[in-house]
């Protein structure tokens, strides 16, 4: 099971933080951005 901190879906963090494609790559695979504290939880 996959989620985001926060309760906000990739596709949300992306808007509210105007992430670019990479980023949300980025995400998918659990890194932390320099722009936010938000990464993927795998439970």
């Amino acid at each position: 099971m996959k989620r985001i901190e926060k309760g906000l879906s990739i596709e949300k963090l992306a808007n509210i933080s105007g992430l670019n494609d990479k980023n949300i790559g980025r995400i998918e695979r659990g890194e932390k951005l320099p722009t936010t504290f938000y990464h993927e939880i795998r439970d």
